[in-house]
């Protein structure tokens, strides 16, 4: 681990244990307050946003298709959403070789109890369903190729990625020792890194209403395109991660993150790149 890894690890430490403690200075950078979250504002301002609730479920449903006959509960979780007053408590992480770092199972578990706790605490006014968003058009193969088992014991994989790790067909190039693991047997070769990611999350999370999406869609891409416009017209995320900088240095944390000018990716099956000043037109 290189020592700017190390760096970056600490300081992500320590800004999560001011978190935790809830650290009163931190409030300029929070969006709610935590622990007590005040979960009727918080559902109040999800109401204002646009949803085509229909076109969202009918992706979902077409995403999952090859669960729902197995799993009933996962199909209820989906159509849940088409009414207005479901809403839904997301979690993801990247598509992990045998579900990556410990913590993907964790998040995942996570989200599962806190929409059935937020469910409870509605009684009945609202209901809660658990999704995970598969990062699928992340392009760091590197992140998602390998896997400790055991105490700097690192198995690798050795195929060839181009583009959004997602959507990578599974090659042969498995070191022999992770066929004796008991989840390698879904990831298939010909099936693409996100399919076999996904059906071995399904597997362990079966029954618990955990929806599955990925963004690598071109109806959920379609549904989104107004946020697109507005970031190449206006320049949101520039905007946002200016502020950003501005509250962490005031609350004395280093930004992790910095700017670019247009905060979108080119993303094709061979590339997943920023595009050049050339490629975009702002008005």
């Amino acid at each position: 681990m290189s020592s700017s890894t190390v760096g970056k690890i600490a300081v992500v430490n320590r800004l999560w244990a001011r978190y935790v403690a809830a650290d009163p200075t931190l409030a300029p950078i929070l969006r709610w307050p935590w622990p007590d979250v005040p979960w009727e504002a918080v559902i109040q301002a999800k109401k204002a946003f646009p949803v085509d609730r229909q076109a969202l479920v009918s992706a979902l449903l077409r995403q999952n298709a090859s669960f729902l006959a197995e799993d009933p509960v996962l199909r209820a979780s989906i159509e849940a959403l088409g009414r207005s007053e479901t809403f839904s408590v997301v979690t993801g992480q990247q598509v992990g070789w045998l579900t990556g770092p410990l913590y993907t199972l964790i998040k995942a578990v996570h989200v599962v109890q806190l929409a059935r706790q937020l469910t409870s605490w509605s009684q009945g006014r609202y209901a809660f369903v658990p999704v995970f968003w598969l990062a699928s058009e992340d392009h760091d193969a590197h992140e998602v190729s390998s896997v400790e088992i055991g105490w700097g014991h690192r198995l690798s994989y050795g195929g060839y990625f181009q583009g959004p790790v997602g959507r990578h067909r599974i090659e042969k190039a498995f070191p022999e020792e992770a066929y004796t693991l008991p989840l390698q047997s879904f990831w298939r070769v010909g099936e693409t890194w996100e399919g076999a990611f996904r059906a071995c999350m399904q597997d362990l999370f079966r029954g618990t209403g955990l929806i599955w999406v990925s963004g690598d869609d071109p109806v959920l891409k379609r549904l989104a395109a107004p946020l697109w416009i507005q970031e190449i017209q206006e320049l949101r995320a520039r905007s946002a991660h200016t502020l950003s900088l501005s509250l962490f240095r005031a609350i004395g944390e280093k930004p992790r993150l910095y700017p670019r000018a247009i905060n979108l990716f080119w993303l094709g099956d061979r590339e997943r790149r920023y595009p050049t000043e050339g490629e975009y037109r702002l008005s």
